[in-house]
């Protein structure tokens, strides 16, 4: 019998969803990290409904 497991055998690069997803979690951690204050927040809410 053979592995029951079978791998990607590609090799170590890695593929493109990859890298969006690793990017996607970095911009959505900067944004947690790096929050605006409440009043910056509420000037950019006012100028976008304006």
């Amino acid at each position: 019998m053979g592995p029951a497991i079978v791998r990607n055998r590609i090799g170590s690069r890695q593929t493109c969803g990859d890298a969006v997803m690793i990017a996607e979690f970095l911009v959505r951690l900067r944004f947690i990290v790096f929050r605006k204050k409440r009043s910056e927040f509420d000037d950019e809410l006012r100028f976008h409904i304006e």
